[in-house]
Parts: C-alpha cells; structure tokens; sequence
C-alpha cells in the first residue's frame, strides 16, 4: 500500500510507523464563526507563519465585518488552498500559537487526540515544499478546499515520537534561519554602507572638510540637474506591436523585460523607475528600448553615464513624490534639484573607484545570496527527511551532522569568494 509521503516524497515510511487515514488525523473546523465579535485578535498568515495584525489598520480589503472571520486556537494549522495556479511561491500553511480569528477562505484543521500539531505542521509544509498542493488544483482549479484532498493513507508514527521530530525541526530549524537572517542583513547593511559611500563621495564636497571643499572648488559647479542632464518619459507601446526577436532590451521600472527596435535609445543609458517602481534605478549598458513606466537620461552632456547613475542613487529619487501610496515620479520635480557636478576628469575617477568598491558589494552580495540558498535546501531536505522517518532525530544532533553541513556551506562559499 502506497503512503501518501511515499508517492510525494519518494520515502518509505518507518516499519513501526503505522497506516492511518488522512480524514482520522485532521478534521476541518465548522461552526466557530466569531458572531458578536468575541474575538479582536486579527491573525493572518504570511511566508508561512501566523502573524498578529492590527484590527483597525489592516492592510488589503477589509470585510464589512470581522464577524465573518473564523475563530482559530492554539494548535490549529491554517491553510490557504486559494489561487493555486497564480502564486507557486507563497507557503500555503502556518501552526496557530494563540487564539484569534482569521479569515474564512482559508481552512482551519485540528487534529485528533493523540497527536502533535508542530509535527503535523511540519508534515504538511513539506507537502508545501514539494508542490504537491499544486497538483489538486491542476487544470482550470485555482481554489481547493481540504476536504478536497484525496482519502490518502498516511504513515503515522506515536505521539512520543512526532514530539521528538517536532522538537528536533524546531531546534535545528530555528539555527539555520538564525544564520540565514544574519546573512541577509549583512547583504543588507553592505548595500547601505555603498549607498553612504556613493552619497559621500558624488555629493562634491558634501561630508567634505572645509579645507578638502576648497581644494576641490575648481573641480565642482552647483547646478541645477536640468543644467546638466535631460530626463525624458519612455514610450508607451503595445504588447503586440513588440518584436520578441528583436536585438534590444526593453527596460521598464520592473527591470528588462522583452525585446523591441523601436524607439531605441543608444547606451550606455541611465533608466529610473516613473511608477510602479517609482525611484529604482537601472544601468544599461547596451542599446535599450525605453518603457512608459521609467524616465531615462535622453541627455548626458559631457557627464560620465555611470556617474550620472551613482548621482541619482544619492539622491533617492524614490522620495520625491509623497503624495500618495503609490508615488509616480516626476521628471519635473527632478530638473530643478541642485547638485554638485565634478568636471570629467573627477567623474572618470570617481566612477572607476566605485565601479571597484560596487564589483566587491556584489561579489559579497552574491555568495551571500547562493549560501542562502544552500541553507534553504539543507532546511527543506531535513524537514522532508525527518517528517518521513528518515533520520533518527534522537543522535543526529549527537553527531554533529547538522553543524558539519553547515560548516561544509561555509567552506564552499569561502572557495567560491576566493576564486571570484
């Protein structure tokens, strides 16, 4: 008899394990609607993780009244089997860890006695992590309900050891995500001690010591940007009308997309973000081809592209429009900005420097990013193993198996960086 963790997870279940029905583990809660508001405890779950919101500034559409909401307790597991063909990258559950209410589109699951909610949790977030939820909704379903899962046989082991398995995940769990946050912020806070380093030393003379200004006074004009440089709207342009066998990149304020030969703009070119991503900025080095939703720089003068570039990162252009949630940057709240402006000979320096200082950010940024990954695989493949009974969770942590695959990530990435 096939288990349902053996047609997913390729894993055959422990032989003390015993055979169990899906619907005899978990049962959908009913009838706990929160009529007379007697709960105000709004919970949400998001990447996976109940999360508390505030009832009087929730975020997104509101309902007309939190009485619809179900009432969820402690143990509960939440999942969310909505939109199942439109968003393959959200987690799809989250272990309730206090009592609150919380939308009704998502379904409420208990367990029976005798068994741990943090392991059932586990279990079904490596469902999750497999895809397997994806497959019910296949074709033109978008939206399944629990009760919809087929009456599979799963392999259940005793109360005593999901608490073990349970205890096991939330420990070695809890020191791969702490190690993951550590190398986020670290990415983090070198893009922000570049982007200080970038306002420093564009700003011509600002952070500067008087003695150092007045010796750079010769180098360095304070003009108006419009004096300089001339941004210009991109166009706006049907998907039809786009030649997906074209040469050039299509920039919008979401990055390069598709490719047109119309409307090109010769590179190298500097493209912020107009709306949707009001203030993001692009450097593109080849001939492009302009979106309606960026401003590009259609004139340079004598400035230096990449200096051009490193100038409007001081400057946050982002910020210049607060008038609304979603600000559309203006090119004519730009132009009249008054800045420094090194003479050529300080930007081809200045841009050299940090073009130097930038490859080695990135460079960090991306052994970062690849280690977190790792992380992230080593995360995922020990949930699967040990909700499937694949490692004996009582003397992995005895020898030391977990802090060998960390170190093993580490050195790899130490390689990696070294031969960069």
């Amino acid at each position: 008899m096939i288990t349902l963790q053996e047609r997913v997870h390729s894993s055959p279940p422990p032989s003390n394990w015993i055979l169990n029905k899906l619907h005899r583990v978990f049962r959908v809660r009913t009838a706990y609607k929160n009529l007379g508001m007697r709960e105000d405890n709004l919970l949400s779950l998001s990447y996976g993780r109940i999360i508390n919101k505030d009832i009087d500034t929730a975020d997104g559409l509101l309902p007309e009244s939190f009485e619809t909401y179900q009432i969820v307790d402690p143990g509960n597991i939440v999942m969310r089997l909505t939109d199942l063909q439109n968003d393959k990258r959200s987690l799809r559950q989250g272990l309730v860890k206090e009592r609150g209410i919380i939308t009704s589109a998502y379904d409420a699951l208990e367990l029976e006695r005798g068994h741990d909610p943090r392991f059932w949790a586990y279990a079904l977030l490596a469902l999750d992590l497999a895809k397997y939820y994806y497959s019910l909704g296949a074709g033109v379903r978008q939206s399944i309900k629990f009760a919809d899962f087929p009456n599979d046989w799963i392999a259940t082991p005793d109360e005593d050891t999901q608490k073990a398995i349970a205890d096991f995940l939330d420990r070695e769990t809890a020191r791969i995500d702490q190690l993951i946050e550590k190398k986020q912020l670290l990415s983090v806070l070198s893009a922000e001690r570049f982007r200080a380093l970038v306002s420093k030393v564009v700003g011509g003379g600002l952070g500067l010591s008087a003695k150092e200004r007045e010796k750079q006074s010769d180098g360095w004009r304070f003009l108006a940007l419009r004096r300089e440089i001339t941004l210009q709207r991109g166009v706006d342009i049907t998907k039809a009308k786009q030649n997906e066998n074209g040469r050039y990149p299509v920039v919008s304020s979401g990055g390069v997309s598709s490719f047109h030969e119309e409307y090109l703009c010769k590179g190298p070119g500097v493209i912020v973000g107009r709306k949707g991503s009001a203030g993001k900025l692009h450097f593109e080095p080849r001939d492009y081809w302009p979106h309606d939703t960026v401003l590009y720089v259609k004139r340079f003068g004598r400035n230096h592209p990449k200096f051009v570039y490193y100038k409007f990162m001081a400057l946050d252009l982002g910020s210049f429009d607060r008038s609304s949630a979603n600000p559309t940057l203006n090119r004519n709240l730009v132009h009249p900005e008054k800045v420094w402006w090194p003479v050529p000979q300080i930007q081809e320096r200045i841009v050299a420097d940090l073009d130097s200082e930038q490859a080695r950010v990135d460079a960090l940024i991306l052994t970062n990013s690849t280690s977190i990954e790792r992380l992230q695989e080593f995360r995922v493949a020990l949930i699967t193993a040990a909700v499937t009974g694949q490692i004996d969770v009582a003397t992995w942590g005895k020898t030391g198996r977990t802090d060998r695959r960390l170190e093993q990530i580490e050195e790899e990435m130490s390689l990696r960086e070294a031969r960069a």
